[in-house]
Order: structure tokens, then C-alpha cells, then sequence
């Protein structure tokens, strides 16, 4: 064979490499975004639940005020948007007034779509938190 020829084809060769490796460097980059904000999203809903629950408690079992703490953490997260989340304050109490010592659980359930989304169809998520503590008093 001419030398030409050989040395066309270990250009293209090479360059095939190329996009196949970039390719895939560029998929692990992506996916590590991907994960980056389901870890740092995970951790500020779970933060924000667990103030949530802790507010209430020492509020008897309030919720506007739970949820106000709730949303200032969700804000000051790195991506995250209380606008995105839907906060619940409930008291296991059987009457309506929450008494000293009931559970009183926050749930926060909240969705959100990837920065990069890698996959059409996986272009959103949803995380869920929930803290529960007892009440430090009775709610008036």
C-alpha cells in the first residue's frame, strides 16, 4: 500500500477515538452536575424539614411560622426555591389544638428539574423529607 494512503487512515482512525472518548467524557462530566445537585438539593430539603419541625415544636405546633423557616432555608440553598416545594406542618394530636408532647411532623416534598439534563426523559426530580419531634408546649 502507498504510505499516504496508511497515514489517511490512522488520522481518521484516531479521530473516530476522539469523539467516541470525548463523548464519553462529556457524559461522566454531565452526569456528575446531575448528581451534584441531587446531593446538594437532598441535603438542603432535609435541613429545611428537620428547622421545620424544630420551629414548630417550640412554637406548639404552629405552622406559619414553620413554614416561613422552611422557606428561608430553601432559599438560601445552593438551587433551591421554595416556590418549588410544597410544605406540610401537621400534629398527631386527635383534637384540634396541638398539645405538649404530641408528634409533630414537617414534610416537604419538593420537585425540581435537572441544571443539565442528560436524558430527555429524565429531565426532572422529586425529593422528599419529612422530620418529626414532640411539642414543647401547648399550642394557644
Amino acid at each position: 500500500m502507498n504510505h499516504r494512503i496508511l497515514q489517511h487512515r490512522v488520522r481518521g482512525q484516531a479521530l473516530i477515538e476522539l469523539m467516541l472518548v470525548l463523548g464519553l467524557f462529556l457524559l461522566l462530566i454531565l452526569g456528575t452536575f446531575n448528581m451534584m445537585q441531587l446531593f446538594l438539593v437532598n441535603y438542603a430539603v432535609h435541613q429545611a424539614a428537620w428547622a421545620a419541625a424544630n420551629q414548630a415544636a417550640v412554637d406548639g405546633g404552629a405552622a406559619p411560622s414553620a413554614v416561613a423557616v422552611a422557606e428561608l432555608l430553601l432559599d438560601a440553598g445552593v438551587g433551591t426555591r421554595a416556590t418549588q416545594a410544597e410544605i406540610t406542618i401537621s400534629c398527631a394530636s386527635s383534637g384540634m389544638l396541638c398539645r405538649r408532647y404530641d408528634p409533630i411532623t414537617a414534610e416537604i416534598v419538593y420537585q425540581s428539574s435537572y441544571w443539565v439534563p442528560i436524558i430527555p426523559i429524565f429531565d426532572s426530580f422529586t425529593t422528599r423529607a419529612w422530620a418529626t419531634r414532640p411539642s414543647e408546649r401547648d399550642q394557644q
